[in-house]
């Protein structure tokens, strides 16, 4: 039998240990604040993402890499790899479209009272939450207006960020997209879409954790999207985070969550509007 053969079977044949998942359970709290609960949901999960990882380094099983990773965590590139792998990167251009509706009308109503209207999609992904910002802004103010807005767009996972700057998409990547929005804002070669520099350009992307509080950010936001990530964590982290992102809202800034997390903070800084959007009390 090939050596190539052996190792294949030994990776379907591996099973991840009770103590090695709660390594790996705290090292994922520890870093990025996801509380996995040992059930066989969150060990297949575990056991799969880590797999990719045995095999980037050439390991032998999962005890191997907890002990690889107790030793090397430190490291930028490392630590990057252990983020990238245990964080849930799903995103669609224009999903939950209202919200890019809600979005719009904010920043129509802040650029008729200040020089500039910013926006920040607070946990980015591989970029189609910002992109879509900017093409629906893009769609419905004057091009005076669109120059005044401006975007940044963070997340914990550094190689996410890297394939968001790049802009490059491939047909799965594109799902949420028309031929409309696909002919006029993206250059296609060979299945590949690369979106068009104006849209690009109006993107800033920076890393940031979000339970790194304060946050190296200097402006406050008239909107801040921070959509489909809430569920990972507890609930006390949950207003944590949400009553750390108020304090980078304009005083009638908006919090947009994802539709599945409308109700889930009952916090003093913020109220309930519709469709998951929060307004920051003043």
């Amino acid at each position: 039998m090939s050596s190539a053969l052996k190792k294949f079977i030994f990776y379907e044949l591996s099973e991840l240990q009770d103590q090695d998942f709660q390594y790996f359970a705290d090292l994922t709290f520890s870093l990025s604040g996801i509380h996995l609960i040992p059930n066989e949901k969150n060990y297949s999960l575990v056991q799969n993402r880590m797999l990719k990882l045995i095999r980037k380094y050439g390991l032998n099983d999962y005890s191997h890499l907890a002990d690889f990773f107790k030793k090397e965590i430190l490291k930028v590139n490392i630590k990057n790899d252990f983020i990238s792998a245990m964080t849930t990167n799903k995103t669609d251009f224009f999903r939950e479209e209202i919200h890019f509706d809600i979005l719009l009308t904010e920043v129509k109503k802040a650029l008729n009272t200040r020089m500039e209207a910013c926006v920040w999609s607070s946990a980015c992904s591989i970029g189609a939450e910002p992109y879509t910002m900017a093409i629906h802004l893009k769609e419905n103010l004057s091009s005076t207006e669109f120059d005044r807005v401006k975007i940044l767009a963070t997340d914990i996972d550094q190689t996410c960020l890297k394939s968001a700057t790049d802009g490059f998409f491939n047909e799965q990547q594109m799902f949420g997209l028309n031929d409309y929005y696909k002919n006029k804002y993206f250059n296609e070669i060979a299945g590949i879409y690369e979106i068009n520099s104006d849209i690009k350009n109006k993107v800033h992307f920076a890393p940031l954790n979000l339970f790194s509080h304060p946050y190296s950010i200097s402006k406050n936001f008239d909107v801040i999207f921070c959509r489909n990530v809430l569920i990972y964590f507890t609930p006390t982290d949950r207003e944590t985070i949400c009553r750390n992102l108020s304090k980078y809202l304009q005083p009638t800034g908006n919090l947009i969550l994802g539709l599945s997390e409308t109700g889930s903070i009952q916090i003093p800084e913020l109220k309930l509007l519709v469709n998951a959007t929060y307004k920051k009390v003043t």
